[in-house]
């Protein structure tokens, strides 16, 4: 569905990941430890798992409650 978000690790924190996904109008909706990798390689940071993920559209009623069907 979408990809990654890759921002650079020395620079910046989790959070400006965001800010930059949502600056692109996506919404991840399933933010957790497990979904941020680091390639320490390159040093960049990497928001993964893009399957519960909705482009944000002002207006429409997103539903908080995310849960996968094996939670």
């Amino acid at each position: 569905m979408l990809g990654c978000c890759i921002v650079n690790v020395k620079s910046t924190a989790p959070s400006l990941a965001l800010d930059s996904c949502h600056s692109q109008g996506m919404v991840h909706r399933d933010v957790e430890p497990q979904n941020v990798m680091i390639d320490h390689q390159v040093q960049k940071l990497r928001l993964i798992d893009w399957g519960l993920a909705e482009f944000y559209h002002p207006g429409k009623e997103y539903n908080a409650r995310v849960a996968s069907w094996y939670s």
